[in-house]
């Protein structure tokens, strides 16, 4: 169950951070002409990414942000990264144990 919640928290933290899908609001926004900076908690959402990321590693926060953030299919994630279908689920599980680790999810 723990491996649930990180994921969704590392999902979380892409959508705030406001990089989750292509439909996710830009800097821009549309907050108004005279909105200046970003928002708080979008910065603690990609402060909090760039800390997960230094201690996963790239490749990890790549396949979590691929399942993740923005749903690819096991086939999808395989093809992405070189893996075969049927040894994503297991790196997928390693991937999201590290992942509970670095938020301190049990």
């Amino acid at each position: 169950m723990y491996l649930y919640h990180a994921g969704s928290h590392y999902a979380r933290l892409w959508e705030q951070a406001g990089t989750a899908s292509a439909s996710s609001p830009d800097l821009n926004g549309a907050i108004g002409a005279g909105w200046k900076g970003i928002p708080e908690k979008r910065l603690e959402a990609m402060e909090e990414l760039k800390g997960a990321a230094s201690v996963l590693g790239a490749l990890v926060s790549a396949r979590l942000t691929a399942y993740c953030a923005q749903g690819l299919t096991a086939k999808q994630i395989g093809l992405k990264f070189e893996i075969s279908e049927r040894d994503v689920a297991p790196v997928l599980e390693q991937d999201l144990v590290a992942c509970a680790k670095c938020f301190g999810y049990k």
